[in-house]
């Protein structure tokens, strides 16, 4: 039996917006040995980390205007990613303009649920 000595994977990146799982990089091993190609292997379908561009729906969604992205003030930790609450809201750029001061060069921004609610974005979820 012959050793396999080239792996391939299929990455998969978040989008930065929704989270969203979304293809990533194809990955496969310049060292052919049967080890470098497990290894590689092993890594089809994992999650790597986040993408640099938005998922093609969150894109549909900035062309429109800015999207923000709930977050969990509360449960958040300093230093990493706000925690999410699962809540997404497209307004347009003149209230985010009045909102935030100026246009966010991502056209994305993190908004606390609880703001969220007291300006009266829809569907809020607190519990998150």
């Amino acid at each position: 039996m012959e050793k396999k000595t080239l792996g391939v994977a299929l990455t998969k990146v978040l989008c930065p917006i929704c989270a969203k799982q979304i293809d990533g990089d194809i990955i496969m091993n310049t060292l052919l040995t049967e080890s470098m190609a497990k290894k590689v292997e092993e890594l089809n379908g994992k999650t790597l980390g986040w993408s640099d561009k938005a998922c093609p729906e969150c894109i549909a969604m900035i062309k429109i205007g800015i999207v923000f992205i709930g977050a969990v003030k509360a449960k958040s930790v300093v230093g990493q990613h706000p925690y999410r609450s699962g809540n997404l809201w497209c307004i347009t750029d003149e209230a985010a303009k009045n909102i935030l001061g100026e246009i966010p060069a991502s056209r994305s921004a993190y908004i606390d649920v609880l703001d969220a609610q007291a300006m009266g974005f829809p569907d809020v979820k607190l519990d998150a």
